[in-house]
């Protein structure tokens, strides 16, 4: 992709935020609640029951959800949402497929309650892992097929069309050290996420709940949170869309041009910067792919659609955007 240089400027997005605690500290409820204040400030001129179906809660805990339907919170009653229920095998791929689903639906914000699942759940992230370095002896190596799954589910829902609020469990992290006497002392060292370390920084916005359900940023590219304790209520969703609303729309670029007519091929030759841009695209997508074991089949898969095994020797635009699609599914 060429290098380009202009103005930065803030633009509006769809907010991606994490919500993390530990059992018991209001994830959901705060997650259905922020929810609703996005959806209430975005489209005011719904009823009460337009904008709570215009929520979809992705269930991995049994159902329990469902159970919050008709409480009231201040001024604000939890009405109907959309649900769809998650259970074992807790695989990337049916995180991402819920995802797609809710967007096929028109759905403004996406629960994911928790994401935790994909990540320490049957079938999940750290358990295909395991299973990877126990048949092949090389914990490392594993990391390698493991990582391009979970960097496909982060891109999933970052560039969702909707906004996608993940809930993410959170457990005490304790640390033994020794004390001035030479005893073992066990230190406390915070709350530590039931997920892959950094994940916080993915989002715009990552909370903390404690025990009595009181929510810190513990990163917060708004500036909006900063340095505050409070309780998440509808008015935290609009304040983030107040805060979404006043950038100027985003344009979203596809990653490789779409098709080309044949008609059009054969009327003028392929821009070598567009021929560029899809090798680039196609090397992005196929290189984090790539290990020792899956080398030559990766290297056959390429040479059947494009008909020789080095990609970026290919000149035909169309075969790299059919390469394209061939590794993205």
């Amino acid at each position: 992709m060429p290098l380009e240089f202009k103005k930065a400027k803030k633009e509006q997005v769809r907010i991606k935020v994490s919500i993390a605690g530990p059992a018991g500290s209001g994830k959901t409820m705060s997650s259905l609640l922020m929810a609703y204040g996005l959806t209430r400030a975005e489209f005011p001129n719904l009823s009460e029951a337009e904008v709570w179906d215009k929520i979809v809660l992705c269930d991995t805990e049994n159902g329990s959800s469902a159970l919050y339907v008709g409480t009231q919170v201040g001024t604000t009653t939890i009405g109907e949402f959309n649900t769809i229920p998650m259970s074992p095998p807790y695989t990337a791929q049916s995180f991402m497929d819920a995802v797609h689903m809710c967007e096929q639906h028109g759905m403004n914000v996406i629960i994911i309650d928790s994401l935790s699942h994909v990540w320490q759940g049957e079938s999940g992230l750290l358990d295909e892992q395991n299973k990877i370095a126990s048949r092949t002896g090389n914990s490392f190596q594993s990391w390698r097929q493991i990582s391009p799954i979970y960097n496909k589910l982060i891109d999933t829902i970052l560039q969702s069309p909707c906004h996608v609020i993940a809930d993410v469990r959170a457990k005490m992290d304790y640390q033994q050290t020794k004390g001035d006497n030479g005893k073992t002392q066990v230190k406390a060292l915070g709350m530590g996420l039931v997920m892959r370390d950094g994940f916080e920084y993915e989002t715009t916005v990552s909370f903390m709940l404690d025990y009595d359900h009181v929510a810190n940023a513990t990163k917060d590219r708004t500036g909006l949170f900063d340095g505050k304790y409070f309780t998440i209520d509808a008015n935290t969703g609009k304040t983030l869309y107040q805060w979404l609303s006043s950038g100027a729309p985003v344009v979203h670029q596809p990653s490789v041009p779409e098709p080309v007519k044949a008609s059009e091929v054969e009327a003028q030759p392929v821009d070598p910067e567009q021929l560029q841009k899809a090798i680039d695209a196609v090397d992005a997508l196929i290189k984090p792919l790539v290990t020792a074991e899956n080398k030559k089949e990766i290297a056959e898969k390429i040479k059947s659609i494009c008909g020789i095994q080095n990609y970026k020797k290919v000149t035909d635009i169309n075969k790299l955007r059919e390469l394209y699609k061939a590794f993205k599914e």
